[in-house]
């Protein structure tokens, strides 16, 4: 992440504060291990960069803004995100901690394509600055993290395509669910380092 972390961008109204609890969690915990294991989310003091959600009956879970993405993760690292309006920079959301900073993002494409059923976004220096060489759709430019507008550009390359990079910021990855979506993610990791098995 080019930017310095500086807290999440919207105002969150939380509806409770008891973590998510949904069965799906434990797959969510496996790929933020996997993520950490691979280089997808790197460290920054306080947390990781990286963001991973799946799409619940009514709303979707996704990570908390300001965790570690490792093996330990407990419920609490998790927020449900219940509604979501990006142009006033509002979240309505269950948990004890803030969603992530990307949560707009992540709302934005599951209100625009219900066919999506997991978001992962990561951060990989090699797939952010080789984009153009591995052929893959990138923003037209560099956009604050956390913002409308970088959720905005995320939701036009989504339309295009499940695989792509926000430039000079990180890669999204969208799927009907969170093996296809990580699965996604690991390929376009192998093409660059070569493959690894899980």
């Amino acid at each position: 992440m080019s930017e310095e972390y500086q807290g999440v961008r919207f105002t969150t109204s939380f509806l409770g504060h008891e973590p998510p609890r949904h069965r799906l969690l434990p797959e969510l915990r496996r790929w933020c291990r996997i993520f950490h294991d691979r280089g997808l989310a790197p460290p920054y003091p306080g947390g990781s960069s990286g963001n991973l959600s799946f799409r619940a009956e009514n709303s979707f879970i996704i990570t908390g803004t300001a965790i570690g993405l490792k093996d330990n993760l407990t419920d609490d690292a998790f927020v449900e995100v219940v509604g979501c309006d990006v142009a006033a920079g509002r979240v309505e959301a269950r948990g004890g901690r803030e969603p992530s900073s990307e949560t707009m993002l992540h709302a934005l494409l599951y209100q625009h394509f219900p066919q999506i059923g997991a978001v992962f976004h990561g951060h990989h220096e090699v797939i952010t600055r080789e984009a153009e060489a591995l052929g893959l759709p990138q923003s037209p430019c560099p956009l604050p993290y956390g913002s409308g507008e970088l959720a905005e550009a995320a939701w036009r390359l989504a339309g295009q395509c499940d695989f792509f990079v926000l430039r000079d910021h990180g890669f999204v990855a969208t799927g009907p669910d969170m093996a296809s979506c990580g699965g996604l993610c690991l390929r376009w990791l192998g093409k660059i380092t070569g493959p690894r098995p899980l």
